[in-house]
């Protein structure tokens, strides 16, 4: 396991070494895209940051489509940046939606979610989102 790390260890080392390199050298374009090709997100959203408003929302939604479509993260991250949710049914809906809970500026994501649950048939799990955004489940607002 000491020898994964190191080799791991090493690959990095190289990953930013070039990266680097392209920054010092001014190619901030060939550094981002680099950066996007080794999934160095952290360096990628950086400098991504640093150029226009739409590079750098792409770069977002790469790294969040990097993640998995049943972590808690993605949904997390999709809220905050505005994103359109794209959860994958699971069992844990409920850690998403303390996710979207914990983020949400309004309840139509908690509706959307509801929504979403109640397409695969999760009736508790949409009638417990519809609680959470105090709407009564008859309402006609939570239709898709």
């Amino acid at each position: 396991q000491l020898n994964s790390l190191s080799l791991q260890s090493q690959d990095e080392d190289k990953v930013l070494h070039r990266l680097r390199k392209l920054l010092l050298n001014g190619s901030k374009h060939k550094a981002l895209r680099w950066a996007i090709e080794n999934q160095e997100w952290v360096s990628a959203l950086f400098i991504a940051s640093s150029m226009d408003e739409a590079t750098y929302m792409s770069v977002c939604s790469m790294y969040i489509q990097s993640i998995p479509k049943n972590d808690p993260l993605r949904t997390c991250l999709q809220v905050q940046f505005g994103l359109d949710l794209d959860y994958q049914y699971s069992d844990d809906w409920g850690v998403h939606l303390a996710a979207i809970l914990n983020n949400a500026q309004d309840a139509s994501l908690i509706l959307r979610f509801a929504n979403i649950l109640g397409g695969v048939k999760d009736i508790c799990g949409q009638h417990f989102c519809y609680i959470s955004a105090r709407i009564h489940p008859d309402s006609s607002t939570n239709r898709n």
